[in-house]
């Protein structure tokens, strides 16, 4: 952990202002924090004494997915994920999109606006990836303008996350 994170006991207060109801679940847990860099599947140190009971994370930059896959005794891994979307229109079945991502997609799912249509990636690129479709029942070119709706998903590149880690004290369960 560096210098910036740190440790006490949830306080009742405390914890009606993290999270509103859940006072019960969190008065008197041992409390973690921190900034740190990650990268995708990265591993986070704790600092707990045994495995946390919840982990909230928080990313610092926009257009970001953050989850906890695994929790550990002494880690958590942490899963982040950059995310765009938007709506283009392709001219004859075909075109490049920029796709406006710090990091290069991995993933990219389309959906035409039109039924009936087949669609491929053909290429991602570190700024644009470009597509191609057909009419699905004929196999045929696509004619004009259509819109299509787009998802791009990487892995990120490490940055800074918020988290928080909750455990029990001194290894036993409950406050």
């Amino acid at each position: 952990m560096s210098d910036e994170d740190f440790e006490f006991i949830a306080d009742s207060t405390f914890v009606d202002n993290l999270v509103a109801g859940y006072n019960a679940k969190y008065t008197g847990k041992v409390v973690t924090m921190g900034t740190t860099s990650v990268a995708d599947d990265g591993t986070i140190l704790h600092g707990l004494l045994d495995v946390p009971d919840d982990v909230f994370l928080t990313p610092t930059k926009s257009g970001r997915m953050i989850g906890v896959p695994d929790k550990g005794t002494t880690t958590f891994d942490v899963a982040l994920k950059e995310v765009a979307f938007g709506v283009e229109t392709i001219t004859n079945g075909a075109g490049t999109v920029a796709h406006g991502m710090d990091n290069t997609p991995t993933t990219v799912i389309l959906t035409s606006t039109v039924a009936d249509r087949s669609w491929r990636v053909h290429t991602i690129g570190s700024s644009t990836f470009s597509i191609a479709a057909l009419v699905a029942s004929t196999g045929g070119a696509i004619t004009g303008d259509e819109d299509w709706h787009w998802v791009a998903y990487a892995d990120c590149a490490a940055e800074d996350i918020h988290w928080m880690a909750f455990g029990d004290r001194d290894g036993e369960s409950g406050p």
